[in-house]
């Protein structure tokens, strides 16, 4: 039986029960209006895996990524709950598994696509901000002004060098690669297989030319179920992909 949410489980039925994980969208810590941050999917998860009739999870996934704070809340929970059943990433037919849901993906006991044509890979850190350089003055003639206190001399300094210097060293050196040799650490831990390949370097790639690396192989969502009843994944080769195009 295919179980969505903790409330499928409210009864006494017999039955051997499969957890859906819905990682779609942005990726986020707290979720939003119609969207779960990664807060909310472990908690569920986590607490469906307490039910003796749960007998594995699929993570649905869907996403080219987003926070990288998030990233680490998922992944703990993956790796806590995979010591007692099996948890399965599917990459849904027509999506993607980028930067920060691949993170999270990395740490799953097998990962499938549903096509060949999926994109997965993007392990890489990027940041995206606007601002207005000091001094400006707008169409009305207000003049935009920042101040900090006199000991406040290393606050934003990476933020107002970018800004107001074109200085974007700080920024890269100080946030933006502390981060991401974090984040390629974690991958790399989850998933030794990507051990020595140019994963790191932020490229995307097909699925069907990523088995063996980024994914295990190519899957229906009926023939991951299988696995995870059977417990015995077997890595799946190109050919098995007859209806990718």
């Amino acid at each position: 039986r295919i179980v969505n949410e903790e409330w499928d489980l409210q009864n006494k039925d017999s039955f051997d029960g499969i957890g859906i994980i819905n990682l779609n969208g942005p990726i986020t810590k707290n979720g939003g209006m119609s969207s779960f941050g990664t807060k909310g999917l472990s908690s569920s998860m986590l607490q469906m895996s307490k039910d003796s009739r749960i007998k594995g999870f699929v993570v649905k996934t869907d996403s080219g990524g987003g926070a990288s704070a998030a990233v680490q809340i998922m992944v703990d929970a993956i790796n806590e709950v995979k010591q007692t059943v099996p948890v399965y990433a599917l990459v849904e037919k027509g999506g993607m598994a980028g930067s920060a849901a691949y993170g999270i993906i990395s740490a799953c006991t097998g990962i499938y696509s549903e096509d060949g044509m999926n994109i997965v890979g993007s392990v890489g850190t990027m940041i995206q901000f606007s601002a207005t350089p000091h001094g400006n003055v707008d169409t009305d003639g207000e003049k935009t002004i920042c101040l900090y206190a006199t000991k406040s001399t290393a606050k934003n300094k990476a933020f107002e060098e970018a800004i107001n210097n074109d200085n974007y060293k700080l920024l890269i050196n100080e946030l933006l690669d502390p981060v991401n040799e974090n984040f390629i650490s974690t991958v790399v831990s989850n998933r030794p297989l990507l051990k020595g390949t140019n994963f790191d370097d932020g490229h995307t790639v097909f699925s069907k030319d990523a088995v063996g690396t980024f994914i295990d192989g190519i899957a229906s969502f009926d023939e991951v179920v299988s696995m995870i009843l059977s417990d015995t994944p077997k890595l799946e080769s190109n050919s098995n992909n007859n209806n990718s195009n």
